[in-house]
């Protein structure tokens, strides 16, 4: 697995360098798992410095996600967020820049698409396929499932609010925190 992300990111870092023309080694910024094990983020920290990153910074997927949804992090309360993955989902508590507490959870994705089948044999009396039921996801993502927020809030008492494009989310929390990566923030995972 180490060699594929070397490979990855050296394909990634090369693309970028050959497209700035007598610039440094580019900056990379990757998101990992709230749950990521020292060793886990060292392996991630070296192989983008030997791929030719010239300065690496790891920022944790809720955070990053909780950025890209216009989460306000920095504030002395907790906000909580859910990131649904095809796999799996890390619920994470924020306050102050950090943490407060995270779990991985084994419902993602794939068991929303396990759920939507059955629902629509159930309901329908149709057998539909995974590519079907993938599709109808898809048409807006795990989060974007009708009424998910509802049920999340009537579940838990807590004021929910779907992203305003959650696909992108953790992708646009890293841009912003890229743009962050030279100022004193707390936002990045230490080695």
């Amino acid at each position: 697995i180490r060699y594929l992300l070397y490979e990855m990111l050296q394909h990634f870092i090369k693309k970028v360098s050959n497209n700035a023309i007598l610039s440094p080694s580019p900056r990379v910024l990757v998101c990992v798992p709230s749950k990521a094990t020292q060793v886990e983020k060292r392996a991630i920290r070296e192989s983008a410095l030997s791929a030719g990153a010239s300065v690496v910074k790891l920022i944790e997927e809720p955070i990053a996600a909780a950025l890209g949804a216009g989460v306000e992090i920095d504030q002395p309360r907790g906000s909580m967020v859910i990131d649904i993955g095809g796999g799996t989902s890390e619920v994470a508590i924020l306050s102050l820049n950090g943490i407060v507490y995270s779990e991985s959870l084994k419902v993602g994705g794939d068991k929303f698409d396990e759920a939507i089948q059955a629902y629509v044999r159930r309901k329908y009396g149709v057998v539909i396929g995974e590519s079907t039921a993938e599709l109808i996801k898809l048409q807006g993502g795990g989060a974007m499932l009708h009424c998910l927020d509802t049920l999340i809030e009537q579940s838990t008492g807590i004021p929910t609010r779907v992203a305003d494009d959650p696909l992108t989310c953790v992708a646009r929390g890293g841009g912003i925190a890229l743009s962050l990566m030279d100022k004193d923030f707390d936002l990045f995972s230490e080695e």
